[in-house]
């Protein structure tokens, strides 16, 4: 099991090794740079900026474009605050917020989202290394933990946003937001708090930094597309983690929403999620095939699967009313499952079946009335996959469930534009070929 463990953080970035501990300062500016900071070609200061200023100049112009490294909508801490270190890994997902006049962000942080960038640009750490502090947020070696945590944004008006920056430490299996209806005590809460979790969603990641649009660009087609965000709204956020390492790794998250001009006329895009029945017993190969429909023309503009360990493949065929059928989606790692967007400035890699690479259908697409979108999730519960994990078969039928093991998902989330697709009925749970 550890072994497994250990696997499955090394691809989520545990990688990225610890750092010392280093005690806060108000003498910030004098400390050197973090290691991990890149002083390269600057497009602008670097060291002690306070926000991610957007737009298009890079933060290191004689490199490409890069959404984690060189990215003016999230720019990192490591880059721009003196001597930003902690005992925890994943430094350098930390980044910028936006001009409070061109954004908000949104965090989790153990010193509380009141003090948080005070201390920050005040080069004050400390707080990373009080364990009072950072207990609530810590997970210890070798487990798994799913919590949900609630806080409120700061921002004083309602705007429109369609840009968002969303970064994790290591070790997240997913992030799941919502916009709760009813305000909340800020804080930690039980997975079975369900109650405020009945408001639109927000956003959806499944990996330490996720971004839309993955680009500086903005494609032609996705300008006006927005979705509403009330002034000072409650915010619900679902931290599904596995820690694999032998020390304490801490769940931390940012997440930058950029306001579209208040002028601009907005689209709606909405989020959807397609939840197949999990029943998969053990010790066979299974196939669960579920069909989406579209009732009138929507535009999908980006596409994940998202399913746990016994999942082998994610796959999703686009079926035109004509009977014509195109290879839509595929994922063949349940540890980096891959979101896509489909738009005209976005090149996706192309699925690769017959060798096990993810990929996706690239440029703009429109459903139609009469089209469809047919999911499967491929499922393995025999003893060859499990020694493949590392852990043993399944004693029962898997059921729906937040475990990477104990239980399973096959869920279909689009963002989409224009009319909202139907779900059919479970098309079929097969033995897999």
């Amino acid at each position: 099991m550890r072994g497994t463990f250990c696997l499955a953080i090394v691809l989520l970035g545990c990688g990225h090794a610890s750092s010392s501990p280093t005690k806060g300062s108000t003498g910030g500016a004098e400390k050197a740079l973090s290691v991990l900071a890149d002083e390269s070609c600057p497009g602008f200061t670097l060291v002690g900026l306070q926000y991610s200023p957007g737009g298009d100049v890079l933060p290191h112009t004689c490199k490409p474009f890069d959404p984690m490294t060189n990215n003016p909508y999230a720019v990192r801490c490591v880059d721009t605050i003196p001597g930003f270190q902690t005992k925890f890994p994943g430094d350098e997902f930390c980044i910028l917020p936006p001009p409070p006049d061109k954004g908000t962000q949104i965090g989790a942080h153990p010193q509380g989202e009141a003090n948080y960038w005070d201390k920050m640009y005040a080069g004050d750490f400390s707080d990373y290394s009080n364990s009072e502090l950072t207990k609530p947020y810590e997970m210890a070696p070798g487990t798994e933990v799913v919590q949900n945590y609630y806080t409120t944004a700061t921002n004083a008006d309602a705007h429109h946003y369609f840009r968002i920056d969303t970064r994790m430490r290591p070790g997240s299996h997913h992030l799941v937001s919502w916009l709760p209806r009813s305000p909340m005590t800020q804080g930690w809460a039980p997975l079975s708090d369900q109650s405020l979790l009945n408001g639109a969603p927000l956003y959806n990641v499944q990996s330490t930094h996720s971004d839309r649009p993955s680009a500086m660009d903005t494609a032609p087609e996705d300008q006006g597309l927005g979705m509403s965000f009330a002034a000072n709204t409650p915010v619900a956020l679902q931290f599904h983690h596995i820690n694999a390492q032998t020390a304490p790794m801490l769940r931390e998250a940012w997440i930058n929403l950029w306001w579209l001009p208040d002028s601009q006329m907005v689209t709606p895009v909405q989020t959807q999620a397609f939840v197949a029945a999990i029943d998969y017993p053990p010790g066979q190969v299974t196939d669960n095939v579920q069909t989406v429909k579209a009732t009138a023309d929507t535009r999908i503009v980006s596409v994940f699967g998202h399913r746990h360990a016994w999942t082998t493949r994610f796959s999703t065929q686009l079926t035109r009313a004509d009977g014509t059928t195109t290879d839509f989606y595929e994922s063949f790692s349940w540890l980096e499952m891959p979101t896509f967007e489909l738009d005209s400035v976005t090149t996706n890699p192309a699925p690769g079946v017959d060798k096990a690479t993810d990929g996706s259908i690239s440029g703009e697409v429109t459903l139609h009335a009469g089209d469809s979108l047919t999911y499967t999730c491929h499922v393995d519960t025999t003893p060859t996959e499990a020694d493949k994990l590392g852990v043993p078969v399944p004693t029962a039928n898997l059921k729906f469930g937040n475990e990477a093991y104990g239980a399973e998902m096959c869920v279909l989330y689009l963002e989409t534009s224009g009319a909202a697709l139907s779900s059919g009925q479970r098309t079929s749970l097969l033995p897999g070929q």
